[in-house]
């Protein structure tokens, strides 16, 4: 049994790091290392700046096609997904305190479809 994990652990990370690939070259940044718990595949940082878990990863990948029809064009998407990163890191700070805050009010599949953070009620 312990032989078949690890056979389906380095499939899942094969799988992963295919993923996080694909991804580097959208957002035209090198998948540099990962972030991981245990034996779980949780975060990929690319460009030493961005952070995208598998999920993330999937929702840009596997969608692709959609998000190239929506923004015209795979660079399109690239800056996109880069502009929620950033979003994402100067909406973590509370203007009037400087503190950190967990917000995560805007989800990547969420901007994809078009959703800003000037739509949500305050």
């Amino acid at each position: 049994m312990k032989e078949k994990e690890q056979t389906l652990h380095e499939m899942i990370w094969a799988c992963a790091k295919k993923y996080a690939q694909r991804v580097g070259e959208i957002i035209e940044r090198k998948p540099e290392y990962w972030v991981t718990e245990e034996l779980s595949i949780s975060t990929c940082c690319f460009g030493d700046v961005y952070f995208l878990d598998l999920d993330e990863m999937m929702i840009i990948v596997d969608h692709l096609d959609k998000w190239i029809k929506n923004y015209g064009s795979q660079e399109k998407v690239g800056e996109t997904v880069i502009d929620w990163f950033e979003w994402c890191l100067e909406d973590a700070v509370d203007p009037a305190t400087g503190e950190w805050r967990n917000h995560n009010r805007i989800n990547l599949n969420s901007w994809l479809m078009g959703l800003r953070p000037e739509q949500l009620k305050r």
